[in-house]
């Protein structure tokens, strides 16, 4: 484990934990030939109830963080991020 990982708590470590497995499994899935559907199925049947909706979480605030991100590519594309 990262030293910056043991730096934060045990509910810190199991969220990262939970999203980085789901980020491994989802690009196994996407890289992997025989390995399709193994997301999906990963998500519905691995997973506890209590990492899906942390999951769920995460991905309800991926609009929020584009539009984020594109403001910031704005601004640095304006200037403004001098």
């Amino acid at each position: 484990m990262s030293t910056a990982l043991n730096q934060v708590g045990r509910q810190h470590r199991y969220v990262l934990d939970t999203l980085a497995h789901i980020y491994v499994v989802d690009d196994m899935a996407k890289n992997m030939t025989g390995l399709a559907g193994f997301s999906d199925h990963y998500l519905k049947h691995v997973l506890t109830p209590h990492q899906q909706r942390l999951w769920q979480a995460f991905v309800d605030r991926i609009p929020e963080i584009r539009k984020d991100m594109l403001r910031l590519l704005e601004e640095e594309r304006d200037g403004a991020g001098d």
